[in-house]
């Protein structure tokens, strides 16, 4: 099988099993194809290692030790320190080594896959016929259908693996789970769902972006800044969304960050409000109550607007955690049956009710406009995202 071969073979099957397009990986598995024939010194690898082939050469027939299951196993031992620091690199090195070998299977001489226990050779297919002879335009035709296939592998995975694009196809929550894993910190990830308002029992054929995933729940946000929880119909048991099909996409790029905040005693606009939004790590300047130490009155009008598909995302600051607020008894917080409330009061505690209990998750900065001035503890994670071009 000539070098070309074995090297689009390796690309597509490396690129299939791990579901990349990761060229350190692909090259990885690529050069790892042409190892087996350093057994012969006229091959692209035995000329380049010249001493070694010559010495295998003299020892082994061709095809033989290094196109087999033992010479898989030493060089994977060999690696194994690669496996625990790169191991996707480590899986991208044995799939093209072993599917440099193996290709040679599928021709007319074939290989000793279980020397040096046995010298009997390995040929598939078993008709003599449809083996190919190294060079021939059978071979040429393979390398047509190899290439084929490889460029179908990066355009499934270019748009999130093959596990969503066949739930794609179903409409099925389980594509944007898998998506959403995948490619959620690099890109927004934007499902259009036709379904149904549980509480209003109106219909809905709209896109929305998703926030947060939990099983096959997803948390989504609709262009006016609502937050649903949606769910495949036959499992909606506490959701707002049932969905009948849902159809997922890559949004624009986007930068994440998260940053833990805690906190004792304090006013809630001192801690949020503060400059750490701007001068800390993320480097973030965008969702905030104070710029420059200049307070404003009114968080950003668009701050929860999902970005268009022609603009950059705006950045988002997001709030999920616990505060608990002192002399907080008569506290009110607007809420809804007919979609998520992402600040939730979930009880009373300490003396007299002194203190009130209030869950945040995914809130942003106009959510939290009626806590503002709330003095208390507080423990959330503050999740940042910014436009990768801004």
């Amino acid at each position: 099988m000539m070098a070309k071969t074995h090297m689009l073979f390796s690309l597509t099957v490396t690129s299939l099993a791990l579901e990349t397009t990761n060229p350190v990986l692909l090259v990885t598995a690529a050069l790892a194809s042409q190892l087996p024939d350093v057994d012969t010194s006229t091959s692209f690898v035995g000329r380049i290692l010249w001493p070694l082939s010559r010495w295998l050469e003299n020892r082994f027939p061709h095809r033989t030790l290094t196109h087999s299951l033992l010479a898989t196993a030493i060089i994977a031992v060999l690696a194994l320190p690669l496996r625990w620091q790169q191991s996707q690199l480590w899986y991208a090195l044995m799939l093209g080594y072993f599917s440099g070998w193996f290709g040679d299977a599928f021709t007319k001489s074939g290989v000793a896959a279980f020397y040096p226990l046995s010298s009997a050779r390995l040929v598939i297919p078993a008709n003599p016929r449809l083996r190919l002879t190294t060079g021939s335009r059978a071979e040429y035709v393979v390398c047509a259908v190899l290439l084929l296939s490889l460029t179908v592998s990066f355009q499934l995975h270019t748009n999130g693996g093959l596990r969503r694009t066949f739930n794609a196809l179903l409409a099925q929550p389980e594509g944007v789970t898998a998506l959403f894993a995948k490619a959620s910190a690099t890109h927004q990830i934007l499902a259009h769902i036709e379904g149904r308002f549980i509480a209003s029992a109106t219909s809905v054929n709209a896109e929305f972006e998703v926030l947060e995933v939990e099983g096959e729940k997803l948390l989504v946000r609709e262009a006016n800044g609502l937050l649903y929880w949606a769910e495949q119909e036959s499992a909606c048991t506490h959701c707002h969304l049932a969905i009948h099909r849902v159809q997922v996409r890559l949004g624009l790029p986007i930068r994440t960050s998260t940053k833990e905040l805690k906190w004792q005693e304090k006013e809630l606009q001192e801690v949020v409000g503060g400059g750490w939004l701007v001068t800390g790590n993320t480097g973030v300047v965008g969702d905030r109550w104070s710029v420059a130490g200049k307070n404003t009155d009114e968080p950003p009008a668009n701050h929860h607007q999902p970005p268009t598909t022609n603009s950059p995302p705006p950045t988002t600051v997001l709030f999920s955690g616990e505060l608990t607020l002192r002399d907080a008894e008569g506290l009110q917080i607007p809420s809804s049956l007919q979609h998520f409330n992402p600040v939730e009061v979930i009880g009373n505690t300490g003396e007299w009710t002194r203190y009130r209990t209030v869950r945040l998750r995914a809130a942003t900065l106009k959510d939290l406009e009626a806590l503002r001035h709330s003095f208390g503890s507080g423990n959330l994670i503050v999740k940042f995202i910014r436009g990768a071009s801004s």
